[in-house]
């Protein structure tokens, strides 16, 4: 007997109605006072109920997997390439110049103590202001 029609005949006999559930053959049919958890498991409810459990793991899972491959990902991005306390060679430096068309060689290094000597733009690029404004 669903579970509604249930409730539905426990309202009515709250509201003093005599209503009885019968059978094909007038007897009375008792209304069991059951709950969903109450009822016994079918087995196409405990199938369903095993296939959701086990989505789940496998779901954990993958996510899980996923998590270990971004954080593999992103630990694979920071690796350090270059050593940053060497000096560059100032020999490469001057080819490159010179292979780029630079006419002057490349400064030394200087030394953090030492200030750098302020050049402007159009000294670099070779420009003046009046050759702007014409």
């Amino acid at each position: 007997i669903p579970e509604s029609f249930k409730v539905l005949i426990k309202e009515l006999q709250a509201l003093s109605l005599d209503v009885r559930v019968m059978s094909g053959d007038n007897k009375e049919i008792k209304l069991k006072d059951t709950s969903e958890f109450d009822e016994p498991a079918s087995v196409d409810r405990m199938l369903k109920e095993a296939d959701r459990r086990t989505e789940a793991m496998h779901e954990r899972e993958r996510e899980h997997e996923e998590e270990l491959r971004l954080k593999q990902n992103e630990d694979d991005e920071f690796v350090e390439t270059a050593d940053f306390d060497e000096e560059p060679d100032l020999d490469i430096l001057n080819t490159l110049s010179a292979a780029l068309g630079v006419d002057e060689d490349v400064p030394a290094i200087l030394d953090d103590d030492e200030e750098p000597e302020m050049v402007s733009l159009d000294e670099i690029i070779g420009t003046s202001d009046e050759a702007i404004d014409e």
